[in-house]
């Protein structure tokens, strides 16, 4: 078996990208925003959240996280996942397209009053 297997590789990402945020952070002074916490835009934690190196490591982060889930996720249930999306899409444009055919049938009534 290789040391080196792509949920290595993609671990070794995610966790370079942490250490890098949490250096930032303890460079600023200041801890990162905690989800535990209220958004407070004056508090200067979250600052943090559009500084250049935060937002790289972030997106390196992001990317990881998401190719590590689709890798050790059941096909099946991402597929699952990803067809209730566009179910949820679909019944939000069809739920628009029968408020707008309903609200012209409105207006086209009261114009034939």
């Amino acid at each position: 078996m290789s040391a080196n297997t792509t949920l290595r590789r993609l671990s070794a990402i995610i966790s370079d990208a942490v250490d890098k945020i949490e250096e930032q952070s303890a460079n600023a002074g200041h801890p990162y925003p905690s989800l535990n916490e209220p958004f407070d835009r004056t508090n200067p934690s979250e600052a943090l959240t559009v500084d250049p190196v935060v937002l790289q490591n972030a997106m390196l982060l992001i990317a990881a996280a998401n190719q590590l889930i689709a890798t050790v996720r059941l096909p099946a249930t991402t597929v699952f996942d990803m067809s209730l999306g566009v179910c949820i899409t679909a019944r939000g444009h069809l739920l628009k397209s029968m408020s707008d055919w309903i609200y012209s049938s409105i207006s086209r009534l009261r114009c034939r009053q």
